[in-house]
């Protein structure tokens, strides 16, 4: 499989959130048919990165797709023992 990314910035209207450049382009090429889930969450860290958003908002986003509304709560519960972390509210 072959990966191509390529980030413009197209928004009309600032966004203080993020430090975006005006075009980066991205080219991997790996055997992906073997890659494992953490590989594929480096190479879009990376893409994220290169889009301007620092490492905090990258974390809380991948925080916000592993603990929210539409995951279930003993999944969630499970992981959160696995990695220590330690939640005020059950």
């Amino acid at each position: 499989m072959k990966l191509s990314i390529t980030l413009a910035n197209s928004r009309n209207h600032y966004d203080e959130t993020i430090d975006s450049p005006a075009e980066v382009k991205m080219f991997w090429t790996s055997e992906m048919d073997n890659c494992s889930v953490h590989a594929w969450f480096k190479i879009f860290e990376s893409v994220l990165a290169a889009a301007g958003y620092n490492e905090k908002l990258i974390m809380r986003g991948a925080c916000e797709l592993a603990f929210n509304d539409s995951r279930l709560p003993e999944d969630m519960k499970q992981l959160s023992k696995e990695y220590e972390l330690d939640f005020k509210n059950d």
